[in-house]
């Protein structure tokens, strides 16, 4: 066969398959979002992590949900295959030391579904509680098969979405980005970034419309000794020695003398 009949061949068979992950409308950015009712401080403790399939024809297709996960907000999401699960768990490990009331959140996509579930169970060995296992369209394994070590468990699959068309199956490949899948997502990571307690705000800084009163002084103050010249005004005994007459350019100034004592009015009859 040709090399450009194989081309053209690869370029229609997603459209033969079904209905196409890019097909989708996206999401209206001009609407409120449940995600935009979270404080950007609690939607930084989810942690996800995506496992993707090694399917070649599906592959790259959670890269998807990746990016719409940045555009929500939810920036600690780490994107990787089933071959990066001993990464992802020294990772976290690093994150529950350093940052305890962070949230773990684990999509698993295709074969990737088997690497979120042996993901889930070895962090919950570790101590690390999973609050949410989310598989798409599960390959080689059923969810029922063993019991799960996470909070919670969904599972969204092709036969349970529909086509924007409504005439159309939805292939397999276009699980991830599905619309349907898309807010599924959202609310359940939605829902763990509102259990995370919001920071402290900090007190607000007074202030001041007029200057601030000074404080008291504690100390009381100590008088300061009265001038010479206004030392006569002191009340004084007779037999005290007066103090001496101050001085004003060499000349000397004569004493104040005390007043006579005036003998008492007489009677006038």
């Amino acid at each position: 066969m040709p090399r450009r009949a194989c081309a053209w061949l690869l370029a229609i068979l997603p459209i033969l398959a079904g209905c196409m992950h890019f097909t989708h409308k996206p999401p209206d950015d001009c609407l409120l979002r449940p995600a935009d009712t979270v404080p950007e401080e609690s939607k930084a403790c989810v942690y996800v992590f995506l496992f993707d399939t090694y399917n070649p024809f599906a592959s790259g297709a959670l890269g998807g949900v990746r990016d719409q996960l940045y555009h929500l907000g939810f920036g600690k999401t780490f994107y990787g295959w089933p071959h990066h699960v001993e990464d992802f768990l020294a990772e976290a490990q690093l994150v529950q030391a350093d940052r305890p009331n962070a949230r773990f959140a684990v999509i698993g996509y295709g074969l990737g579904a088997s690497a979120a579930r042996r993901f889930t169970a070895e962090a919950s060995e570790m101590g690390i509680v999973t609050d949410v296992i989310i598989y798409l369209e599960p390959s080689g394994m059923e969810p029922w098969d063993e019991a799960e070590a996470a909070l919670d468990v969904v599972i969204v699959r092709a036969e349970d979405l529909e086509c924007s068309g409504g005439h159309h199956h939805v292939s397999k490949s276009s699980v991830p980005t599905h619309p349907a899948t898309l807010e599924v997502i959202e609310r359940e990571l939605t829902l763990m970034a509102m259990g995370v307690p919001p920071p402290p705000r900090p007190r607000p800084q007074r202030v001041l419309l007029v200057p601030a009163i000074p404080a008291p002084r504690e100390k009381i103050p100590i008088p300061k000794e009265l001038p010479l010249e206004w030392q006569f005004l002191r009340p004084r005994h007779p037999w005290d020695v007066p103090p001496p007459a101050p001085r004003y350019g060499g000349e000397t100034l004569p004493y104040p003398q005390a007043l006579p004592d005036l003998p008492p009015p007489r009677e006038v009859k």
